[in-house]
């Protein structure tokens, strides 16, 4: 998956589709995962790094 730089993303899809463990890959909650994230052709691990350039919202109070 690509994304372009300053664009905001809102990922939505039927129930068990694995939004919320794209999410928790991105936001860093998850690590144990085959691939790899990368901004700007830099690999970036699941640490600070991701923070500032991932928000995670829970739908649940």
């Amino acid at each position: 998956m690509s994304l372009i730089k300053n664009k905001k993303y809102l990922i939505i899809g039927p129930s068990g589709s694995g939004k919320s463990t794209l999410a928790n890959v991105l936001a860093g909650f998850i690590t144990n995962f085959d691939g790899e994230i990368s901004v700007d052709d830099q690999v970036v691990n699941a640490n600070d790094q991701m923070f500032d350039i991932v928000a995670y919202v829970n739908q649940s109070p």
